[in-house]
């Protein structure tokens, strides 16, 4: 799935993502997205209120859950191999399912090691990123 940045600074998002996001004496928060360009999504998070897309950072190439309103769905086709899983413990802000690669998705403590970006998750997460571009080129000739 590709998504096309429209935004990148708080004042950006919707009223129920800035409360979280950018609460008092963040108000000037700017993500490190390009506006225009085109990211490959690595997942999709869902929480209650609101829905993050999975991504690589500008910066420091590091995986980032970034709020959904500051993209546009480029091409909605998803990876062959991604799955769905629907959470069904507590997890902060009421964190509902994942959708996105089988480490992401199994329900292990991959996803919480991502969060905090330990190097072996990131390793997974680059590798899987790299994979769905892979795919996503593959299907684009396809279409030609």
């Amino acid at each position: 799935m590709l998504l096309k940045c429209l935004g990148n600074e708080a004042s950006y998002l919707p009223d129920n993502y800035r409360k979280t996001y950018a609460p008092e004496g963040c108000s000037n928060r700017k993500w490190t997205i390009i506006i225009g360009k085109e990211y490959l999504a690595g997942g999709i998070i869902m929480f209650s209120a609101y829905v993050l897309y999975l991504i690589c950072r500008e910066d420091d190439a590091q995986p980032e859950f970034v709020p959904a309103p500051f993209f546009r769905i480029a091409d909605q086709r998803l990876p062959a191999t991604w799955r769905y899983w629907a959470v069904d413990r507590f997890y902060e802000n009421n964190l509902q399912c994942v959708i996105g690669y089988p480490e992401l998705t199994d329900g292990t403590t991959y996803y919480d090691d991502l969060v905090e970006r330990k190097p072996s998750a990131v390793s997974v997460f680059r590798a899987r990123l790299a994979e769905m571009e892979q795919e996503l080129e593959g299907n684009s000739r396809g279409l030609d």
